[in-house]
């Protein structure tokens, strides 16, 4: 038999030092899975959180079996190890029984995810498919509470846990439950009516108090959605009271620009009739001809016209910036521009810029 012997005052020494490095790896643990929760080394991550669980066990019984008799309690280190060794004899199957509740239900989940996102794309026809992404994304996170749940129930009654009188509870329980829960149920709700009343799919361009982007998930109790600079923002779905879906309908590519306000009418006219000849070609979003509207805005110094382009959601950008690259090309090549309109030109390839501006006439 192994004893060890101290006097009292160092045996509350060493408690006090091992309760440290206890608080210590509990904050260092805390603040590890914060920090690494936006990467993707989940697998390290796990490994680092079951070393933080083994060492600390390690420290509490270390700290027992030293301190343990000094302070008058009658601890040995066999003990303690044959202790937890009947223990996990006596549970070996409930051991075992669970790693396979919990094996099985991760494969299930897995099994579902999969398939969320398959049958979409091997079933759906290009414009259905958002719609099929949101329901199989709604359909995932409901079978994944479900299991979750079950798989729950399953390893406390491997553990030899009765759950009867804890299910015969849920009565009294679910009012205290049921007040503590209601954003969660609300957002359940709120959640399936987004799915269900077709409010925006995965895949669509939304803006929702400011922040837009596109929708990459919709569950039963949060929308997330990733905006043109990767920032992500997760909506609780009680949350979303107003939405701008830019994805619904298609739109317009429209594009404004000035001239002198000594051009006529047909001089614009000719330049736009010749200009975007091949625009359907260039870009397969196009939908429709361009369209000239005319004078939409007049000063001393300019004339503004705009052109309109029916395109498909979400792919005016590359159309207004072909649009707005060519007819500055054509104005500035016509001499068209306003007055003290700042010209770019390249002298040769390669070579400088050259910032021009034009004459006042």
């Amino acid at each position: 038999m192994i004893t060890l012997v101290m006097s009292q005052p160092l045996a509350i020494a060493i408690d006090v030092i091992i309760l440290l490095l206890l608080v210590s790896i509990i904050i260092f643990q805390i603040i590890f899975t914060k920090k690494s929760a936006a990467t993707s080394k989940k697998h390290f991550t796990i490994l680092v959180n079951v070393g933080c669980i083994i060492l600390f066990l390690g420290l509490l019984v270390l700290g027992v079996v030293l301190t343990a008799e000094p302070l008058g309690f009658e601890v040995t280190l066999e003990g303690i190890l044959q202790t937890i060794g009947t223990w996990i004899v006596n549970h070996v199957m409930s051991f075992i029984n669970s790693l396979i509740i919990i094996a099985v239900s991760v494969l299930i989940i897995n099994i579902a995810r999969i398939v969320s996102i398959l049958i979409p794309k091997r079933f759906t026809i290009d414009k259905n498919i958002k719609r099929k992404q949101t329901v199989a994304h709604v359909f995932f996170s409901l079978i994944k509470y479900l299991i979750s749940i079950v798989a729950l129930i399953l390893v406390l009654v491997a553990w030899g846990i009765n759950i009867i009188p804890a299910l015969a509870g849920v009565g009294i329980l679910g009012i205290v439950i049921g007040l503590g829960a209601q954003r969660f149920i609300n957002d359940f709700i709120c959640g399936l009516a987004i799915v269900f009343e077709h409010h925006f799919d995965v895949g669509d361009v939304i803006e929702i108090d400011g922040f837009k982007g596109t929708v990459t998930d919709i569950g039963l109790k949060s929308t997330i959605v990733k905006n043109w600079k990767n920032n992500i923002k997760i909506f609780a779905n009680g949350d979303i009271t107003k939405v701008i879906n830019y994805s619904k309908f298609d739109t317009f590519a429209s594009v404004a620009f000035k001239t002198s306000n000594k051009v006529s009418i047909k001089e614009i006219k000719e330049a736009f009739d010749h200009s975007f000849t091949d625009l359907k070609e260039k870009y397969p979003q196009v939908l429709g001809n361009p369209s000239l509207r005319t004078i939409i805005g007049y000063d001393s110094n300019a004339t503004t016209f705009q052109i309109d382009v029916p395109v498909k959601s979400e792919t005016q950008v590359d159309v207004e910036r072909y649009i707005t690259a060519v007819m500055y090309e054509v104005l500035k090549s016509k001499g068209l521009l306003p007055n003290d309109t700042l010209i770019i030109e390249h002298d040769a390839p390669g070579q400088e810029i050259i910032l021009k501006k034009t004459k006042k006439s």
